[in-house]
């Protein structure tokens, strides 16, 4: 696995990075456009650790130590260079908010992905550090009496797009792709040489150069 706190890596983007998955015939990696970043301008990268949640039939009522045992698991499995991975199918519901960013940031995790909503934006905001968080919905509906944590570092599905342990979560403005661990370096490394041709291709295109001379020497962008 190539190192993904190489500033190099950091340099990259989704789009770079979801344009070499296209043309290398990997399909589906990118999360819809209704997963949002909090932060504008702050760019994650990590390997994914997941999590899978599930809706109640109803509302229930359980004791909070247990209830809550599966989510403390997988928190605590999160480090340095991850990216936790909420799946739930449940946009109205919050399931990240400002105790787990304060565990995630602890764990020197990078950022945060789910389908279902977030809550206590307003306290996020003032923890000091930007914690990156995309997600579904902001609402202030809990999630205990209404989602249970099933399982955590198994493959989870968010909008078709498979997430494994492991694989690469890459997100900024544009939104989150996700990189198959297997093929990571591979990508990263196109990704890297993609990027270097595509900023002499528009260096050059700013000093006038011809446009068709130029994509022939530099390759499509």
């Amino acid at each position: 696995m190539i190192n993904l706190s190489d500033p190099r890596v950091g340099s990259l983007y989704t789009a770079v990075i979801s344009d070499v998955l296209d043309e290398m015939g990997i399909y589906g990696r990118v999360l819809p456009p209704t997963i949002r970043p909090l932060y504008p301008d702050v760019k994650i990268v990590g390997e994914a650790v997941t999590a899978l949640v599930r809706r109640y039939g109803g509302v229930v009522r359980r004791d909070f130590i247990e209830w809550s045992r599966v989510m403390l698991d997988f928190l605590m499995s999160g480090g340095p260079n991850k990216v936790y991975v909420v799946s739930s199918n449940a946009p109205d519901i919050a399931t990240w908010g400002e105790v787990m960013t304060r565990i995630a940031i602890t764990r020197g995790a990078v950022g945060a992905v789910t389908d279902g909503g977030l809550r206590d934006v307003p306290r996020i905001l003032t923890l000091g550090r930007r914690f990156q968080i995309y997600y579904a919905s902001i609402t202030p509906l809990d999630a205990k009496p209404r989602l249970e944590y099933v399982a955590y570092n198994i493959p989870v599905s968010i909008h078709g797009v498979t997430v494994k342990p492991g694989d690469v979560v890459f997100g900024d403005y544009d939104g989150v792709v996700v990189i198959p661990r297997e093929v990571a370096t591979e990508v990263i490394n196109r990704a890297l040489e993609k990027l270097r041709n595509e900023t002499a291709l528009g260096d050059e295109v700013l000093k006038g150069g011809d446009v068709r001379q130029l994509i022939r020497k530099y390759g499509e962008f």
